[in-house]
Parts: structure tokens; sequence; C-alpha cells
């Protein structure tokens, strides 16, 4: 996950795998203290919902798993399109 200036100077990676992760539909907070993006897997045919401060070096945290999504202890569940309320005391996302 990449931030930079609005005049595209400055990138700089604020998160660092090695797993060949895809990172999509990032949403900032209303605060502007973190942003939300969805974090495919392709070995679990699954996207999990992921949050990031926007610091270099931040390995961000999960707030919604691709684990344990139905009956089966295998069975995967997604989440994509998070958006924040208005307000920042929701997320809302796809499932």
């Amino acid at each position: 996950l990449w931030l930079m200036d609005e005049d595209g100077r400055n990138p700089r990676q604020i998160s660092f795998y090695d797993d060949n992760q895809a990172f999509s539909s990032p949403e900032w907070s209303p605060d502007g203290q973190s942003i939300i993006v969805t974090r495919s897997w392709a070995d679990r045919n699954a996207y999990e919902l992921w949050s990031f401060r926007p610091v270099e070096g931040d390995m961000g945290r999960v707030l919604r798993s691709t684990r344990g999504g139905g009956p089966a202890a295998d069975q995967s569940q997604s989440t994509a399109g998070a958006r924040f309320s208005p307000d920042g005391e929701r997320i809302y996302f796809s499932s």
C-alpha cells in the first residue's frame, strides 16, 4: 500500500508484505487517521478487510478475516467495498 502527495510526488510505502497480496478499494477515515482496504487472498479465493495508519512501515490489522465465515471450518468469507459512515463510527461493507 502506497501514499503520495497530491501532486504525485513523495511516494512512500506504508505496508511491507512478501506474500504477493493485492490491496483494493482504499477509503480514508473521516478524521484522516486510518485507511481501510480490501486485501485479496488468491489461495483462499477470498477478501479481508484491513486497516492501516498512514505512516511508513505500518503493518496494518485485520478488521474482518476470511476465516470462519460458515459452518465448515474451511469455509471462507469475503469482505469488499468498505466505506466509513460520515461520522467514522461505523464501517459498511459487502460480504
